[in-house]
């Protein structure tokens, strides 16, 4: 979610987003970059009520969009997760299953 997405709902919304700012910093962290500190902060700050990342899927296929091989996304995802707890949440990891059932494990936790 871009900052100027983020500004514009009201913390009463409720907003499902794909990508957060701890998903770009994490990126960051992986290809060994240094992270903004402006960029750090600004993600420090805004805070979203709960943050939910799919667990690692089991079937892993490369295409245009995920060009890493199956150890490299395993370590992308384990460092968007350690990125939001920097960022102080305690990220809840929704486990592989079902699309319904994952729609139904978040709408149960929001």
């Amino acid at each position: 979610m871009s900052k100027k997405a983020f500004n514009e709902h009201s913390k009463e919304e409720i907003v499902f987003s794909d990508r957060g700012f701890g998903d770009t910093l994490g990126y960051y962290e992986f290809h060994k970059l240094k992270i903004p500190k402006d960029e750090f902060d600004y993600a420090k700050k805004f805070k979203c009520p709960k943050i939910f990342i799919l667990d690692f899927l089991k079937v892993y296929e490369k295409d245009k969009l995920r060009q890493e091989n199956i150890k490299e996304q395993r370590k992308i995802h384990r460092s968007i997760i350690n990125m939001y707890k920097k960022l102080g949440y305690n990220p809840i990891i929704v486990p592989f299953m079902t699309i319904q059932e994952r729609v139904d494990f978040i709408l149960k936790r929001v």
